[in-house]
């Protein structure tokens, strides 16, 4: 299955059209469908971090970008190289490719 990333920018925004009526042009944005200030966000986005440190649901701090390198490490090499649009997939290996390789023992 191959995904362009015109067909992953439509069908985002189709169904939040469908839902809301509003034109969203980001991942994080408000009722308004405009994005958050840097500053507003980071309050959002900590607040949100603690709240669910302390009620056990994750057990460490993780970043927004993380969120775009485990869509990377859950998928094929190729397929993460299309989405992210990366045409040098040393990029995806460098930055993006987190899952640890399983080795075996030597005997």
């Amino acid at each position: 299955m191959s995904y362009s990333t015109h067909s992953l920018q439509i069908v985002p925004e189709q169904g939040v059209n469908h839902v809301t009526g509003i034109h969203r042009l980001y991942l994080f944005c408000n009722r308004k469908g405009q994005p958050y200030t840097g500053n507003g966000f980071r309050s959002i986005w900590q607040r949100k971090m603690r709240s669910a440190i302390e009620a056990g649901v994750l057990k460490e701090r993780f970043r927004e970008h993380d969120i775009r390198a485990k869509a990377a490490s859950d998928i094929t090499k190729d397929h993460a190289e299309e989405l992210l649009g990366h045409h040098d997939g040393r990029i995806t290996d460098k930055h993006y490719r987190r899952k640890l390789k399983i080795m075996l023992p030597v005997r």
